[in-house]
């Protein structure tokens, strides 16, 4: 689901991980298997766990009981939880709706059944070490954009990815990525995969430069991504937000210096 669905998320964030993660070549890294149940492993054996869900089977690292208790205990014990997938806040809304609450997420509606994100705006722009909101584009109306969660964050949690609020405007809230520390262990949850945020620099970040923020929050430390994409060396007209036939449209650019325009 990574690239709108034409690369493999788990390779994609896999990549990320090992390119960015100071040390990650001496690290224990296991990949498991696609659809491999959680019995197979004791989650309290690491520090850091990722899990990668897909827009069709999201209930497979939360099949059984068991493996939910699984992951309430490592709440209490390990440091940092990645969790992504378009529909895992939907299902686990139905079936262990505590444990969502865990996650430092509510659930609000499951999105649309296709074409729900644009792009996306840091409304936490001290997440990602910035003083002001930016946006980056992601995979629109692609396998990655079918049936994106809409989802809150509970009292404590914070919204740190939001899409767009029109073109379409989401049906009762745009977060699609929250940041939540119990204290003990820090979880980032996303109904969004970042594999299939613009990995180009036409955008203030790119998808490795919000990322590696990502990683840097669960407590990895992060090395060769200090410098922020180089800006464009020429105008680039983004696409414009909603269609041109509403009675108003919204036209982003980028711009190689600060300018005045007209």
């Amino acid at each position: 689901l990574a690239d709108g669905g034409t690369s493999d998320e788990v390779t994609a964030i896999t990549n990320m991980i090992n390119d960015m993660v100071a040390g990650a070549d001496t690290m224990d890294i296991y990949i498991s298997e696609q659809d491999e149940y959680l019995q197979h492993f004791i989650l309290d054996n690491y520090r850091w766990v990722f899990v990668i869900a897909g827009n069709e089977d999201p209930y497979m690292p939360f099949y059984f009981y068991s493996d939910t208790v699984q992951f309430v205990n490592f709440l209490t014990s390990g440091t940092g939880l990645f969790i992504e997938g378009s529909e895992v806040a939907y299902y686990l809304d139905n079936y262990f709706p505590n444990l969502l609450n865990d996650f430092g997420v509510s659930f609000v509606d499951d999105g649309y059944d296709s074409a729900n994100v644009h792009y996306l705006t840091a409304v936490e722009p001290s997440f990602f070490d910035e003083t002001d909101p930016f946006d980056v584009n992601y995979a629109y109306n692609t396998v990655a954009d079918f049936t994106a969660d809409e989802i809150a964050p509970i009292a404590g949690a914070e919204a740190i990815l939001n899409s767009q609020t029109d073109d379409p405007a989401p049906v009762g809230d745009g977060t699609r990525v929250i940041y939540y520390n119990n204290g003990t262990c820090r979880v980032v949850f996303s109904s969004i995969y970042f594999g299939s945020i613009d990995a180009g620099t036409t955008e203030p970040e790119t998808r490795n430069y919000v990322f590696s923020k990502v990683l840097d929050s669960l407590g990895l430390t992060t090395t060769g991504i200090n410098e922020k994409p180089a800006k464009p060396k020429t105008p680039i007209l983004l696409s414009n937000t909603p269609n041109p036939f509403n009675s108003s449209t919204a036209i982003r650019f980028t711009l190689p210096n600060d300018d005045n325009i007209r």
